[in-house]
């Protein structure tokens, strides 16, 4: 394994998807909606917040691997 700031940040990423999604079933379970109305009523907000935050840090990598040629330069 490896320590790298990279190998941390994917795997602080799919934990917190996996805890989300057992979040989500489990309120999806106990909620007396169907999925149709589940989605309506912004019941997963939890994961739409997952993703805007995923595509930040995707953005931010790429950013940071284009730009590092010409900081280390």
């Amino acid at each position: 394994m490896t320590n790298s700031i990279y190998f941390r940040l994917i795997c602080l990423f799919i934990i917190a998807h996996i805890i989300s999604f057992i979040v989500e079933v489990f309120r999806y379970r106990n909620s007396h909606w169907n999925l149709k109305y589940f989605i309506k009523d912004g019941m997963t907000t939890m994961s739409y917040f997952l993703l805007v935050i995923d595509a930040f840090i995707l953005i931010a990598i790429v950013f940071i691997w284009v730009m590092k040629p010409i900081i280390e330069s």
